[in-house]
C-alpha cells in the first residue's frame, strides 16, 4: 500500500468499510431467519406434540370403552347373583 497514492487509499479504506458494514448486515439477517426458524421449529413441535397427544387419548378412550363395558356386565352379574 505504500506505492498507492493518498487517494487510492482512502477510496479502499471507504470500500473496505463497505463491505464490512455488508458483512455485518448479512450476519443480521441471518441470525433474523435463524431465529425465525427455530421459532417456526418449536410452534410444530408443539402442535405435533399436542397432535399426538390427543390422538393416544382417543385411543385410550376407545380401549377403555370394552373395559367400562365389562366393568358394567360384571357389575350387573354380581348384583343379580346378590353377592
Amino acid at each position: 500500500m505504500e506505492d498507492m497514492p493518498q487517494t487510492d487509499i482512502r477510496e479502499f479504506d471507504y470500500e473496505l468499510e463497505l463491505v464490512s458494514s455488508g458483512i455485518c448486515q448479512l450476519k443480521r439477517i441471518s441470525q433474523a431467519f435463524d431465529d425465525a426458524i427455530v421459532k417456526e421449529e418449536r410452534r410444530q413441535t408443539i402442535a405435533n406434540y399436542y397432535c399426538l397427544m390427543a390422538q393416544n387419548f382417543q385411543s385410550a378412550r376407545r380401549s377403555l370403552k370394552p373395559s367400562q363395558a365389562l366393568r358394567r356386565q360384571a357389575k350387573k352379574l354380581h348384583q343379580a347373583l346378590g353377592t
